[in-house]
């Protein structure tokens, strides 16, 4: 019981990793939407009015700015998809062991109850 214990340890700890995990991911989200609105400020030029807004996004798009806090943007994603899988086999493995214990102690309580009835 007491490896079952520090295992629900370690299992807090892995849920607490997947919020950081969460929270950097929202970080570099907020990080890219305000990259890019700044390279579509700095790149607004007078040009026509229908390419004016397709070509501001496009050098926008293409800022090295931008592409560098897209792929943050990517890696926070693939590290907080690592933390849940992380997190959900230690619940899986959490729920084994308990059923374990369960089916466990629980015939010999049947048992012990059958040897108190029988002389």
């Amino acid at each position: 019981m007491e490896l079952f214990a520090i295992y629900t340890a370690w299992w807090n700890y892995a849920a607490s990793v997947l919020a950081g995990a969460e929270n950097d991911e929202a970080d570099a989200e907020s990080v890219l939407r305000y990259t890019q609105a700044t390279k579509l400020i700095e790149s607004w030029e007078d040009n026509s009015k229908e390419t004016r807004v397709t070509v501001a996004k496009a050098e926008r798009d293409t800022s090295p700015e931008v592409v560098k806090a897209e792929d943050r943007v990517v890696q926070a994603k693939a590290v907080r998809r690592l933390d849940i899988v992380m997190v959900e086999n230690c619940e899986r493995c959490a729920n084994l062991v308990s059923r374990e214990i369960t089916r466990r102690t629980g015939g010999r309580t049947i048992q012990t109850r059958f040897d108190r009835m029988t002389p």
